[in-house]
């Protein structure tokens, strides 16, 4: 008994599904932050309740490719400021690798650490807790909105990735050694 069965669109006017979100391109016309406006993302991280940290953690995000769960998850066992290397664990089945500091990352590193002698986490919250990934996509969305637009901490995360800055330069490096 061989049984057809057809399906018709839905005449509803209320449909039981929605459409879902659109596509970036619908919300935004370029994935990542230009050179320029991380620096002033930078400045505006220069003006905010905890300076070290926010200019930081702006830094690592970009220079490093970081997502924002890899950054809120650093600890300070990840970070050898005597060989200003850092090790990264990544997020997604990234590859992990190990990542040279500059000496503006290394000079905040090191205040930082000045500042939070026994913390096992590198970016803490006000109370001295690790800083959450919540928590950091709203100080991103903040230092956004005081020095660009409103941006979200996607979009920052985005830059990191697929910019052409040096980040991008880390992720396409890692992808031809691994091969995959």
């Amino acid at each position: 008994m061989n049984t057809v069965v057809q399906l018709r669109a839905s005449r509803s006017e209320k449909p039981t599904v929605r459409g879902g979100r659109g596509k970036n391109a619908d919300y935004r016309q370029r994935e990542y932050l230009t050179e320029p406006e991380i620096d002033k993302l930078l400045a505006a991280a220069g003006d905010s309740r905890n300076p070290v940290r926010d200019r930081l953690l702006i830094l690592m995000a970009f220079r490093h490719a970081l997502r924002v769960s890899e950054l809120v998850d650093l600890r300070w066992q990840q970070v050898h400021l005597d060989s200003a290397t850092i090790d990264i664990r990544r997020a997604k089945n990234g590859t992990p690798s190990i990542h040279g500091l500059q000496g503006d990352e290394l000079r905040l590193l090191r205040t930082l650490r000045r500042q939070h002698p026994h913390a096992d986490f590198v970016f803490l919250s006000e109370r001295k807790a690790p800083l959450s990934v919540d928590g950091a996509q709203k100080l991103i969305e903040r230092l956004g909105e005081a020095a660009l637009r409103s941006l979200s901490a996607i979009e920052v995360e985005l830059c990191a990735k697929l910019s052409n800055g040096p980040g991008a330069q880390i992720r396409q490096t890692q992808q031809r050694f691994v091969g995959s």
